[in-house]
């Protein structure tokens, strides 16, 4: 649940971060590490037992990385915002890893090898405790739907029968194995009786909007926030595994400082009809018109629209019951198709 409005501008004003001493200071806060500070004061005041932080931008210099962890998870590392964490795995795997400090237990997924000597080195230093959940935790597929997969995790904390997740993709067993080892490693280290039976349910209730969401059948309209090239062989993957879609219109806006051409590239193997590109409403946005410029060379069709609603209504209108639209390229372009698009043109004709 989020904070009230009105309890979150409480917090702002009691923060003092907007008053006009420290706007006009030296040391401006920025929007992110006013969030977080107003987040903290939220945790202080409603006395939690245990809060969990996703990091703003790297790790060592996040406004998050005030706090000094007791577990910290590092999910995939790749090259991304490599104008501020570095140019290469291992100076991004660097920056990262600042999230870690003396004592933590640190739970990764795999990784390249030269970020996970990155981590390793660090977790040394650190005197730190690792735990590789790819190594440690076996995650076995039971069934694979459109609406749920169920699996068994194997390994270091034994068996614990069947678990259900509502969400599509392989790599989305992955992160269950991150969490559940989390989980089992707190319940371990603060003494919390974590009951299996609450675990499960806790990953049945899981939802995640924005990743590989499905708004609509026959035609197919599918949401992915992918933003990166690793994001892009992951949605490139799962919609080549659990679909088989005909053929695929993209619907693509990016923010600046992402790789359009290499992302797109990336999903070039699939059976694509179209690529729409699309204003972000963002002022770190691409235009349109900037992404044409660096894709006209490429094979697949590659058109501009006007707005987001006329590149849907566009692909719908094109697209037959065996094919699909796919919405990506950023988390902002999803939001504002969940949250301004109207939904009775998607669901026109639906069966």
């Amino acid at each position: 649940e989020l904070i009230e409005e009105d309890e979150a501008w409480s917090l702002v004003r009691e923060s003092g971060l907007l008053d006009e001493a420290v706007i006009q200071g030296s040391l401006k806060p920025t929007y992110f590490e006013v969030l977080t500070a107003i987040a903290f004061l939220y945790f202080s005041k409603k006395k939690v037992d245990c809060v969990v932080l996703e990091v703003g931008l790297g790790g060592r210099f996040d406004a998050t990385n005030v706090c000094q962890a007791d577990l910290v998870i590092l999910t995939p590392l790749g090259l991304e915002h490599q104008a501020v964490l570095g140019q290469s795995l291992r100076e991004i795997a660097y920056e990262k890893c600042g999230v870690i400090h003396a004592g933590a237990a640190v739970i990764t997924a795999s990784q390249e090898p030269e970020a996970m000597e990155v981590i390793e080195e660090e977790v040394r230093l650190k005197k730190a405790i690792l735990l590789k959940a790819s190594e440690e935790i076996k995650v076995i597929s039971e069934e694979v739907t459109l609406e749920k997969q169920r699996f068994t995790f194997q390994g270091l904390f034994g068996s614990e029968g069947s678990f259900s997740l509502h969400l599509l993709g392989a790599h989305q067993l992955e992160n269950a194995s991150l969490a559940y080892a989390a989980l089992r490693t707190l319940g371990e280290r603060f003494h919390w009786p974590l009951q299996s039976e609450a675990l499960k349910e806790g990953f049945s209730r899981v939802s995640c909007p924005g990743r590989l969401e499905i708004l609509r059948k026959e035609p197919w309209l599918l949401l992915d926030g992918a933003h990166n090239t690793q994001s892009a062989q992951v949605l490139k993957k799962a919609l080549h595994d659990q679909f088989h879609f005909k053929k695929i219109w993209v619907i693509l806006g990016m923010l600046r400082d992402k790789n359009p051409r290499a992302f797109v590239e990336i999903l070039g193997d699939l059976p694509l009809a179209q690529i729409s590109l699309v204003p972000v409403q963002s002022y770190r946005a691409f235009s349109p018109e900037e992404i044409f410029g660096q894709l006209k060379s490429l094979p697949c069709p590659v058109k501009t629209s006007a707005s987001l609603q006329e590149a849907l209504e566009q692909a719908l209108s094109c697209a037959d019951s065996q094919d699909a639209v796919v919405v990506t390229g950023s988390l902002y372009l999803v939001g504002e198709v969940k949250k301004s698009f109207d939904l009775k043109v998607c669901y026109a004709n639906q069966r």
